[in-house]
This record gives C-alpha cells, sequence and structure tokens, in this order.
C-alpha cells in the first residue's frame, strides 16, 4: 500500500475511534446525571489536560520520534476507555477525562509531521495542501460513519441488552478501535522514523540538541512575531471556541425538540451527516488547492463569517428541521477552515520543530476547549445555551473583522513572490 493511502487510513481508523464515542459522549454524562456545567467542566478538564501536555509532547516527539510518542499516547487513549467503563461518580469520570486528554495531546500533531518528513523524503512538497485537505476528507467521512455506529450500539443493543449500562457496548468498542491503531502501527509506518536527529542505536548523533524549553520557547516566539502565523493562532482560537462551543452543547438543544427514545440514533445520524458535509467541504478545498496553492486563503475570512452567522442563527431558530439544517451547514463552512489554516502553518512554520509547531495550532484549539468549558459553560447553565451562542457567535464575527486585513496581505505578498 502506497504512503498516502497508508496515512490516510490509519488516521481514519483514529477518527473512527473518536467518533464512535463523540457522537454520544454528551448523552453519556447526561445519563450519568451531570448537569450543563458538569458537562463543561468534563470537556473542560478534558481539554485542560491537552493544554499541559500538547506543546511539551510535540518537542519530546521532535527529540525522540514521533512514533513512539504515538504509541504511549494510544496506551493513555485506552486507559481512559477502560477508566469511563468502570467510573462509579462524576468525580471519577472528570479526574478520566484528564488521562484521556493527555492521550489526546501526545498523539496530536505527531503523526502529521512524520508524514511531512516523508513527502520532504520523496520530493513531494508542493502537494502537502491538497494531501492534507484529502486526508482531513478521509478522517470525517470516518467519523461520520463511526457515529451512526456509536449510536447504534448504545440503542439496538445498550438498551435492550443492558439497560443499566446501555454506553458500555459503544465504549468497549471504542476501546478496541484504539487498540487496533496501537497494534498496527508499525504496518502503516512502516518505514520508521525519518527524522536525522532521530537516531538509531548504531548510528549516534553528535549534532547538539535544544533542551524542551528552549525549544518551546522558540516556537512560541516565532508565531508571535511573524504577523501571519500570529493572526492564523487568533483565527484557530476562534475555531475552536466556535466548533467545541457548539458541539459540547447542540445534543441537550435537539433533545428539546425529540422524542427521547428516538433520540440516541437521531443524534447518531445528525452527527454522520455533519461530518459528511465536513468531508465534501474538506474534497472541495482539496480540489482548489490541486488548482492553485493560493487563492485559498481569500476564503478563510468568508467561511468565518458565515460560520459565525449560522451559529448565531441556531440560537434563534424554534423548529427541529430549521436546527438541523443549520447544524449541517455550520459543519461544512466551518470545517473547511481547518486544512486551510493547517497549511498556512506548514508554509511558515519551518521544518526543524515542525511537531511542536503543529503542537502549539492544536494547543491553540484546546485552550479554547478549556475555555468553553471553564468559563462559557457558566453562560450555559446560568442564562442558556441559545445566549451562549449568541455571545461566541458574535466574538467570531468581530475577531474575523478584525484579522481579515492581515490574511489580505498576506495573500497580496505571496502572489506578489510568485
Amino acid at each position: 500500500m502506497k504512503l498516502d493511502r497508508r496515512y490516510q487510513w490509519h488516521q481514519a481508523i483514529n477518527a473512527g475511534a473518536k467518533g464512535l464515542f463523540g457522537s454520544v459522549i454528551t448523552l453519556f454524562c447526561l445519563h450519568r446525571g451531570m448537569d450543563l456545567f458538569q458537562i463543561g467542566l468534563f470537556f473542560g478538564i478534558f481539554y485542560l489536560a491537552i493544554i499541559c501536555v500538547d506543546l511539551p509532547a510535540g518537542v519530546l516527539a521532535d527529540r525522540y520520534g514521533r512514533l513512539k510518542i504515538f504509541r504511549i499516547a494510544k496506551v493513555l487513549q485506552c486507559i481512559y476507555f477502560v477508566l469511563l467503563m468502570f467510573s462509579d461518580s462524576i468525580t471519577a469520570m472528570i479526574l478520566a477525562s484528564f488521562i484521556g486528554g493527555v492521550g489526546r495531546a501526545m498523539s496530536t500533531g505527531a503523526l502529521e509531521a512524520w508524514y511531512y518528513e516523508r513527502l520532504i523524503c520523496e520530493d513531494r512538497l508542493d502537494d502537502i495542501g491538497k494531501l492534507l485537505s484529502k486526508t482531513h476528507s478521509w478522517t470525517t467521512l470516518s467519523m461520520a460513519i463511526s457515529a451512526v455506529v456509536g449510536a447504534g450500539f448504545v440503542h439496538f443493543y445498550g438498551y435492550v441488552y443492558l439497560p443499566q449500562h446501555p454506553f458500555l457496548p459503544a465504549l468497549l468498542l471504542t476501546f478496541s478501535i484504539h487498540f487496533i491503531a496501537l497494534v498496527s502501527l508499525g504496518y502503516f509506518y512502516h518505514e520508521g522514523e525519518t527524522l536525522p536527529h532521530v537516531t538509531s542505536s548504531t548510528h549516534k548523533s553528535t549534532a547538539p540538541k535544544m533542551s524542551g524549553l528552549s525549544i518551546m520557547k522558540h516556537t512560541f516566539a516565532k508565531c508571535w512575531h511573524h504577523p501571519l502565523l500570529r493572526a492564523v493562532l487568533l483565527l484557530q482560537l476562534t475555531f475552536g471556541i466556535l466548533v467545541i462551543g457548539l458541539q459540547n452543547y447542540w445534543q441537550p438543544v435537539l433533545l428539546g425538540f425529540l422524542d427521547s427514545e428516538q433520540s440516541v440514533v437521531l443524534m447518531g445520524v445528525v452527527a454522520m451527516v455533519f461530518s459528511l458535509f465536513a468531508a465534501l467541504a474538506s474534497n472541495l478545498i482539496a480540489l482548489l488547492l490541486n488548482k492553485t496553492h493560493y487563492e485559498s486563503d481569500r476564503l478563510i475570512i468568508p467561511l468565518f463569517v458565515i460560520s459565525c452567522a449560522i451559529l448565531m442563527l441556531l440560537a434563534l431558530v424554534d423548529s427541529t428541521f430549521g436546527f438541523l439544517v443549520l447544524y449541517v451547514a455550520f459543519g461544512f463552512f466551518m470545517l473547511a477552515v481547518k486544512p486551510l489554516l493547517g497549511t498556512i502553518v506548514h508554509r511558515h512554520g519551518g521544518d526543524k520543530n515542525r511537531a511542536a509547531t503543529l503542537s502549539l495550532l492544536s494547543f491553540t484549539f484546546n485552550f479554547a476547549g478549556l475555555l468553553v468549558g471553564l468559563l462559557f459553560s457558566l453562560i450555559a447553565e446560568y442564562f442558556s445555551i441559545e445566549v451562549l451562542w449568541l455571545i461566541i457567535g458574535a466574538l467570531g464575527l468581530l475577531v474575523s473583522l478584525l484579522l481579515k486585513n492581515k490574511i489580505a496581505m498576506a495573500h497580496s505578498t505571496r502572489i506578489v513572490q510568485e
């Protein structure tokens, strides 16, 4: 199997594990007796763990190997789902979410950096934009399929055969997929480590190494002093607030429109359609990037503006059909931004500490998750979810308009250079 296909398949497996339980995790929290603030705290602790570990994990991946760090990540994610199976209190679940966040953080950026290095070795770096978009479409398709499977396991098996523990089958299946992703790593990435500073036992490098703290400082400084990268980080923070603010709370809102007996399956179907439209958007971006590497930069701000407007409309809609249409539309426009931001980071982030730079991008997204979980969740609890969506939608519009000129200037500079 060719490199691109192997990478896409393995990323699809990882995304499948994420989507399988992700489609019902809020319902799982409600089933365990959590209120809206506790749900926000559960996700907030998850993102707090990612924030604490994400950038150091990228540094470790740069120094000791992307595949080694990813293996540790998969072990931790398996432990996380075992703990969710056996946790008997809300406090234990919240503590388990911290371990899950550490595992998620250690897997972020490691394989993408490995893949980028392989493209350098094969002299195919010009294809990075369309390849990342294509991979993103594979992962969203996998998440779409797994969302329905996870909801189906809960509804057709869990509630029928294990009414006291209806989410256990989905938890077991998710654990199994993470385990498969771990044990199959040697097949999908049989080339091994590719970085020159990751050495074998018989070839030791004598080149001086930067300390982990120095790498983190260098990564922060480089991004902060680069106008375009700084704008991308702000957009990534806004992207995270919008996406997580919607994804954490759309299920309780939709429950208000539905018959509870049909809610679980419909949640899975809605999550599937959401991911399918996100995959369609990624494919369209990939086609555009295949035509030109630069014109797509102009799409970032319009996509943000449209997405923010849709989120604010979601807070005002009063029908099931209208809610579902707007929710899917949000996935189409908002998630199309992700590969565009990633492509900019790849072009300007540098080669030496690529995993650390990608982890910084992920760090920014997960910091948004922390804000939503620990701060914005108070708005949802004491006011309403709809008020929360109106506030973050307006915030997204403001940030998009403020950064519009920076993205336009970057686009003009690239055209001149070309």
